[in-house]
This record gives structure tokens, sequence and C-alpha cells, in this order.
């Protein structure tokens, strides 16, 4: 029988190992044509994790303050690279702002923060506070002036201690404000009441923003 198409070759065909039909008695060799493309591949010295980023957004209260702070000291405890906080918030209370200082100060990892949209208030002390580089987007805005009232209700004692306490919780955050800005705490305290809205290029000449 013949099949169409095919030559007819006397005897069945040959084994790959064999010369004969129908594999050729030599190979062509392949010749590269071009350059040599390599893959690019990470070394394992090299690779990344995920970004080590804390995201403040909405009123700056308690909760907040609590959810900032148990992230940050999780990535403080598995390494000392950088951390990023990314604030856009309209603060809260300066005393929930206290106790997140203070982790802040006490990590091994710097704390760059990132103002992005706006940052007023307390958020603006948190953005102005950070322990490694202090950054804001294109069009961020930022001001120290808080606007948040505390009620205070009880008898004249009660509210007398309790307004001892902001007073003495206010003098902290200019301490610190003061240390991390290098601005004059009377000119600092002053903006916490009528502090104006400031455009990045105004932050940074207020020291909020480093350059």
């Amino acid at each position: 029988m013949t099949i169409p198409g095919w030559p007819e070759v006397p005897g069945p065909p040959s084994w790959p190992g064999e010369p004969g039909w129908p594999y050729p008695t030599e190979r062509p060799t392949p010749v590269r044509q071009g350059p040599l493309l390599v893959p690019l591949v990470d070394l394992p010295g090299e690779r990344r994790g995920p970004p080590r980023r804390v995201l403040v957004s909405g009123p700056l209260d308690a909760a907040t303050v609590l959810r900032v702070s148990a992230e940050l000291m999780e990535l403080d405890g598995r390494s000392d690279d950088d951390v990023e906080l990314v604030v856009n918030s309209d603060g809260g209370s300066l005393g929930d702002l206290l106790g997140l200082l203070d982790i802040i100060g006490s990590m091994r990892a710097r704390v760059t923060t990132v103002c992005m949209g706006r940052a007023t208030g307390s958020a603006a002390v948190l953005v102005a506070c950070g322990t490694g580089d202090r950054r804001a987007g294109a069009h961020a805005t930022m001001s120290l002036r808080t606007r948040l009232v505390e009620r205070v209700e009880g008898s004249s004692e009660a509210i007398r201690a309790h307004l001892d306490d902001l007073d003495h919780i206010r003098h902290q955050v200019v301490a610190v404000l003061a240390r991390a800005t290098g601005r004059p705490t009377t000119e600092l305290d002053h903006a916490l009441d009528t502090g104006p809205m400031l455009d990045r290029r105004q932050a940074l000449e207020s020291g909020l923003l480093d350059p």
C-alpha cells in the first residue's frame, strides 16, 4: 500500500538511533540569532516584602489610636526597617495622641509620616512628630489648630481637676512639637488655638515637614 504524498522506501523505516529514512543522519545544530535574552529574577537577598505602611484616616479618636499603635508595635517587632505612616485626618483629642507619640518615640524602626489630603489638629502634630522623613502630597494642607471641643461635666472640683489634666496634656504635646519643629513653645501653643491652614510649602517653612 502506498501512502499518498510519502515517498516509497523499500523495507521498514529505521529507528531514531539508526541512519536512514525518515531521520537524517546528521541533525542540524540550532544557531542563535540576535542577543541572548536572560530572564530577570530577584536574588534572595534583594527580595522585598509587603510595604510597611499604616493608614490613619478619619477621626483620630481612641479607637484609631489603639489600632495604629497595635499595627506599629507589630511592625516594629518584625523588623527595624522604616515604617510609613500615611495621615489624612482632622485629628482628635490631644490626650489620645500622647500615647501614640510615646510608641513612635520608643520604636526601633523610624516612622516616616506622610500627609495625604489634609491633617489638622492632633493629626498635624502626628505628622510633624515623625521620627523619619516628614512629607506631604502636592495638594496637602495642614493646620495645628485644634477644633475639637471637649465637654466637661461634674462638680466644680472635678471640672477643675479635668481642666488641669487637659492643660498638662497640652503642655506635653507642645513640648514634643517644639523638639520636632524647633519652634518656640509659646508660638506653638498659640498655633493650637488659631493656627492657619498651610499648604505644603508653608508647612515646610513652619518646620512641620522636612525639605
